[in-house]
């Protein structure tokens, strides 16, 4: 939580799953979530309402993600593909949502009726593929909208899209998210690690590990509730 040029509060929530198959994608996760949270940090405060966001400012941010991959990769004398990862980015301020993504995963928001993805997940050209940022013509396949507010947020990873959203639809259904943030919206403000365990427990439940084998990374937020 950052706040804007008003002094508002302003949610900058990043997630990025690294590659099944690059080596060393644990290290690009983490490159590529802390870089771009340290450029949106930046754009924030040069600007006075989010919803100014353009495509522009998001190639920039996206493009020093891989130049630090390419950076790292070259310190290492490593392939820059074995850094490659996904990235979703959400930034909820005061009056709009920014939502950007590069690959799989999702990001979910309550609109005021109900549960809906901001963004579909990215397939590749082939089944069970997608895009990954680590080479510069990911920009092209980069995805953003501007919203309005959203008082729920949740960004999380392919490892839990199948339970989490309705492929029939293309929806995000209440049976799975109203719970969750139920739950989320009992508990006292700020981060929690008792919270996170909770979580984390509840992602490692048998319905939800038979439907998915891969990593499951979870980001929850809420303004209701106490």
């Amino acid at each position: 939580m950052v706040s804007d040029l008003q002094g508002r509060d302003v949610l900058i929530a990043v997630v990025s799953d690294g590659a099944g198959s690059a080596a060393h994608s644990d290290v690009g996760s983490r490159i590529i979530c802390d870089v771009i949270h340290d450029q949106v940090v930046r754009f924030l405060s040069g600007v006075e309402e989010i919803s100014t966001t353009q495509r522009v400012d998001i190639n920039e941010w996206l493009l020093k993600a891989i130049e630090a991959l390419e950076s790292h990769a070259t310190q290492e004398s490593w392939a820059v593909r074995d850094l490659a990862g996904t990235c979703l980015i959400c930034i909820a301020g005061c009056n709009h949502t920014v939502c950007v993504q590069v690959g799989d995963g999702a990001i979910v928001l309550n609109d005021g009726d109900g549960f809906v993805p901001a963004l579909w997940p990215q397939r590749g050209e082939y089944a069970n593929t997608t895009t990954f940022l680590y080479e510069r013509s990911a920009l092209a396949d980069a995805q953003l909208i501007v919203l309005p507010r959203s008082d729920r947020v949740a960004v999380f990873s392919d490892g839990i899209q199948m339970v989490a959203l309705d492929y029939t639809t293309q929806a995000a259904p209440a049976t799975f998210w109203a719970p969750l943030f139920g739950f989320l919206e009992q508990q006292p403000s700020g981060s929690s690690d008792q919270l996170n365990l909770a979580l984390a427990a509840w992602l490692d439940r048998k319905p939800i590990l038979d439907r998915t084998d891969d990593d499951r990374t979870l980001v929850l937020a809420s303004r209701r509730g106490s």
